[in-house]
């Protein structure tokens, strides 16, 4: 990847990315998506499910910054997943809904007896 590219992706210059030739693994995959304010959950959103452990075995050909570029290069793509996919979990389950279900597990009286008195 030309160097002005890879540098177009870098959230500000002295950004650190992975040494040359440094194979992925959890702890730097994890530590690295902490700097760009990405949480696990927001990467398996846009992994479609995958944790972090399965791309390395997944990919044994590919080095942490490889893997880095390929985060950078989708940033917006992974922050953009996360939010659609939030607003998707509200509208499945409006405050209606929330409110019903709270009501259901409160211990009430038993549907039919407020209509007996």
């Amino acid at each position: 990847m030309p160097t002005e590219r890879l540098a177009s992706y870098i959230p500000h210059p002295g950004f650190p990315l992975a040494k040359r030739g440094r194979k992925p693994n959890t702890g730097r995959m994890e530590r690295f998506l902490k700097k760009l304010g990405i949480t696990g959950a927001q990467y398996r959103i846009w992994s479609g499910g995958q944790p972090l452990n399965e791309f390395a075995k997944a990919n044994p050909g590919w080095t942490q910054k490889a893997w880095e570029v390929l985060i950078l290069e989708n940033l917006d793509i992974i922050l953009a997943a996360t939010q659609i996919a939030n607003e998707s979990r509200s509208v499945d389950s409006p405050q209606g809904q929330k409110t019903a279900s709270r009501a259901k597990a409160a211990p009430h009286t038993r549907p039919g007896e407020d209509d007996e008195k």
